[in-house]
């Protein structure tokens, strides 16, 4: 598989039309990129966005909404190092 077909957008591209109000956009594409990769594999697992370079609200927002609009369980991975259990949640 040639990376560039498992990958929508860069995360300056998403911060960039999210900026722009152009959210629809991104699931439009991105709903595309998925039936087209489960056209040809098994299964797919799709990785939502990263907080590098992210508010963390904004992050974990469109990380949802894109997992809703794409029909796939949400889990988030958060880093706890230093934390007490009571501080990750």
């Amino acid at each position: 598989m040639d990376y560039r077909d498992a990958v929508a957008f860069t995360a300056e591209e998403v911060n960039s039309l999210a900026a722009e109000n152009r959210i629809k956009d991104i699931l439009t594409t991105l709903i595309g990129r998925l039936k087209a990769l489960q056209k040809k594999y098994d299964f797919v697992v799709c990785e939502g966005l990263n907080s590098q370079g992210f508010l963390s609200a904004f992050d974990m927002d469109i990380n949802i909404e894109i997992a809703k609009n794409l029909g796939c369980p949400f889990l988030s991975v958060i880093n706890g190092h230093d934390l007490e259990p009571e501080e990750t949640s």
